[in-house]
């Protein structure tokens, strides 16, 4: 896939997102299967996803749906920032079997790093915002990997979406 026709996804984890327990997912994932279809409807036909619990899993999940549901076109790709990367997570069952599901699925899978370093996940970023020409993301606008990812997408001038709203 190109640049020019790939969006990737930058946001938090789980114990990131306000109100956690009580979030209205069924209302973000709406936000996020809309923004994923007008992104589509704008040419963007490949994904590239971190695989953090948290946002990336629900991105990568919604890629998934869409794509069995009406637009089988369309490419998920992992960016798996090193080898080990899910023992390193600390997953529940729920989330190892979410995991497993988007690896099983994925179209392309790129393991980033043989070992894990310090700057791997903020590489794996790199890797993705480069080879994108789209970030759609879920920002508080607090410090962290993903204001990191969002400074540099703006450095590379990538079109972005904040689908973060006060008050998740």
């Amino acid at each position: 896939m190109n640049r020019e026709n790939t969006a990737c996804f930058s946001g938090h984890r789980p114990e990131r997102f306000p109100n956690y327990r009580q979030i209205e997912f069924e209302a973000l994932l709406r936000l996020l299967n809309k923004r994923v279809n007008e992104a589509i409807d704008e040419g963007y036909k490949h994904f590239i996803v971190g695989m953090q619990k948290g946002w990336d899993t629900l991105a990568g999940e919604a890629v998934l749906s869409i794509r069995e549901e009406a637009k089988p076109h369309i490419t998920l790709e992992l960016a798996i920032p090193f080898e080990g990367h899910a023992e390193k997570l600390n997953l529940t069952a729920d989330d190892r079997k979410r995991y497993d599901r988007l690896v099983k699925e994925a179209n392309k899978i790129s393991i980033l790093s043989r070992h894990f370093y310090k700057a791997a996940y903020h590489n794996r970023d790199i890797y993705m915002i480069d080879n994108s020409s789209y970030l759609i993301y879920f920002w508080d606008g607090g410090p962290g990997g993903t204001s990191r990812a969002v400074q540099y997408a703006q450095e590379q001038e990538l079109k972005m979406k904040n689908l973060y709203m006060r008050g998740w």
